[in-house]
């Protein structure tokens, strides 16, 4: 993982992170962009055919496969119809998952040699979140290429953030099972390398958003928050808030307002090590007596 030592080591402030000081490859849209690659160019019909999308596929990706069953099947959708024994992208998708979190936080590692667990968590869950690899999906042109049901298709299915995020994750996989660590950190630079997702610890990050995800990421309850306590006179109030995630409190905000509590309160919950562990004493007691 060679590569991975081109990552500035530079002491710069979290707050000023982006997956493009990250990420530094060099990249840019024209590297990435499949600017040859249309609807035109590839029918969405043919994109279960191998013969028909691997070169172009493999300049955006500018990666060429090995075992060409592994991007066949990084993009086949769960709904598309498929031979007995084929598989769709969802084992992929969770490899990649796994693979993206590795390349992300071993960049932001090397990157950021001063800020704390917390901090990197932070910056990490911003940096790959669904929005951010919706558009590297796009970037690469991926939703061309997925092969899925025509309904869905002609739904717009292989345009929604959701698909095209999951797909990305697959082909990462795919590219890490055929050619390692470094090809699959190698791709997460050039793909990620422009977009700047506003990971800086500031008020344009939507925790809650952030939180929700990585929960529901994880089987569990959506997040919900309670005000526990309300101080200061009523022109200026301080609302204390709780993220509670089922019957376990993950965290707790402070806020002149609501909203702000929440979203202190999604921040916190955010940086701990653990947001799904064993209900802590003092929580419980907290949320008893809420």
């Amino acid at each position: 993982m060679d590569d991975m030592e081109n990552v500035p080591s530079a002491n710069v402030s979290p707050a000023d992170v982006s997956s493009a000081d990250v990420f530094t490859a060099g990249a840019s849209s024209a590297d990435v962009s499949p600017a040859d690659v249309s609807s035109a160019d590839v029918s969405p019909a043919g994109a279960s055919s191998i013969d028909v999308f691997p070169i172009k596929l493999e300049e955006a990706l500018r990666y060429s496969f090995q075992d060409e069953s592994l991007i066949e099947t990084a993009l086949t959708h769960p709904s598309a119809l498929k031979p007995d024994g084929a598989q769709d992208n969802q084992r992929l998708e969770f490899l990649g998952d796994a693979v993206l979190e590795l390349c992300a936080s071993r960049a932001l590692y090397d990157r950021y040699p001063e800020a704390r667990e917390g901090e990197l968590t932070r910056m990490r869950i911003a940096l790959v979140r669904e929005e951010t690899l919706c558009d590297a999906a796009r970037r690469l042109g991926l939703g061309e290429y997925i092969n899925m049901a025509c309904g869905d298709r002609i739904a717009g299915a292989h345009k929604r953030p959701s698909v095209l995020a999951d797909t990305f994750e697959a082909v990462l996989a795919a590219v890490y099972l055929d050619g390692g660590l470094e090809a699959a950190y190698e791709l997460a630079q050039r793909s990620l390398a422009d977009f700047n997702p506003d990971v800086p610890l500031s008020s344009s990050i939507n925790w809650k958003s952030l939180l929700q995800e990585l929960v529901q990421g994880r089987g569990e309850p959506t997040p919900s928050y309670r005000v526990i306590k309300q101080t200061g006179p009523a022109h200026a109030p301080q609302f204390t808030v709780a993220a509670i995630c089922g019957e376990k409190i993950l965290a707790q905000g402070i806020g002149g307002s609501k909203k702000e509590a929440e979203q202190n309160a999604a921040q916190a919950a955010l940086s701990r090590e653990e947001i799904s562990g064993s209900q802590r004493g003092a929580d419980e007691e907290a949320l008893e007596g809420v």
